[in-house]
């Protein structure tokens, strides 16, 4: 795909390069709720969505990248983000990943109501992924 990519959260590498990074990853790539256009899907994606994936989910980076243009023979995408943690169980702790034992249901409700507003849930397709840099972005 070609994307616009940004990283409202970028992680300072501290490592050498070539050498695996630190953590894990969830890479997801998704498709726009239908009957939204442009403007309002990303208006939620960046203006609501990302403010919210910051307060509630322990990352130390959110790579993200808005598709502009499929090349084909490629699915149909609207977006790839990486959400990267400094320990796997920051990520696969439901307690961890939702901010503590109390704020854990309240915070995954609103989470699952806010990605139910900008993208098609049932497209969501999400692994675990680890990262190795090789270069340093320029």
């Amino acid at each position: 795909w070609r994307v616009d990519a940004a990283a409202p959260l970028a992680q300072h590498r501290s490592w050498a390069l070539g050498t695996r990074s630190p953590g894990v990853g969830l890479l997801s790539v998704f498709r726009r709720r239908r009957g939204l256009d442009d403007a309002t899907f990303l208006a939620r994606w960046h203006g609501g969505h990302t403010p919210l994936t910051l307060a509630v989910h322990p990352v130390v980076a959110y790579p993200r990248c808005v598709v502009q243009a499929p090349l084909k023979p490629s699915p149909v995408v609207a977006g790839i983000v990486e959400e990267r943690f400094a320990t796997p169980a920051e990520l696969l702790d439901p307690r961890r990943f939702y901010g503590g034992a109390l704020a854990m249901v309240p915070n995954a409700l609103r989470v699952a109501k806010d990605i139910a507003g900008f993208l098609d849930v049932r497209t969501v397709r999400s692994w675990l992924v680890a990262e190795r840099r090789v270069l340093e972005p320029a």
